[in-house]
């Protein structure tokens, strides 16, 4: 519509719904169950990120269970909701996200995601994996044993990430065709 006194459009505005009277009980309930339906409150807006830029370097751990985006660099452990690292960002530690991950930056650490992780074709990750599900785009790389599924982790793969790297390619590892141990560079 437009309005030609104002020389501007003209935004329609909702009409009220207009109930019939009930004439029964059933309907009084009914009545009352489309009103309760029609007042309900919006829904709770996502919860905060945390957000580290691209300038941010921290020493040190975070902790939250909101969503993280890392575009600087953190050392110490992270513990999150879902986490995304970009591509010039770095995390010095280990990563235990309840959420899906998408790293496009470098993970020094062991990782345990409750959800997906996304190695991006920019994404680099140095140390033991833990998620339900595992993706590794061309050009990422994983240097390290990965595990998918619900199970525990073992005690190998739960050291710290200092340890891991620094025995990831010990004289006992059996590096064969069917050993558990994953290096993927696309």
């Amino acid at each position: 519509m437009f309005d030609f006194l104002r020389n501007k459009p003209v935004e329609p505005q909702p009409q009220p719904l207009a109930l019939p009277e009930p004439e029964s009980a059933e309907d009084e309930a009914v009545k009352s169950a489309i009103e309760a339906a029609l007042t309900q409150r919006e829904p709770e807006p996502a919860p905060p990120t945390t957000i580290v830029g691209a300038d941010t370097k921290i020493g040190g751990s975070i902790e939250t269970d909101n969503a993280v985006a890392v575009a600087g660099a953190v050392n110490g452990d992270v513990t999150c909701g879902p986490l995304t690292l970009e591509a010039d960002g770095q995390i010095t530690g280990d990563v235990r996200a309840c959420g899906d991950v998408v790293v496009s930056g470098t993970v020094t650490g062991n990782m345990n995601v409750d959800g997906k992780l996304t190695i991006a074709e920019t994404g680099r990750v140095l140390g033991n994996v833990k998620a339900n599900a595992v993706v590794i785009q061309d050009g990422g790389e994983l240097c390290g044993r990965c595990s998918m599924g619900a199970s525990k982790p073992s005690a190998r793969e739960s050291k710290p990430a200092e340890s891991f790297i620094a025995n990831m390619f010990s004289d006992d590892d059996d590096l064969s065709l069917g050993s558990p141990a994953l290096a993927v560079v696309g």
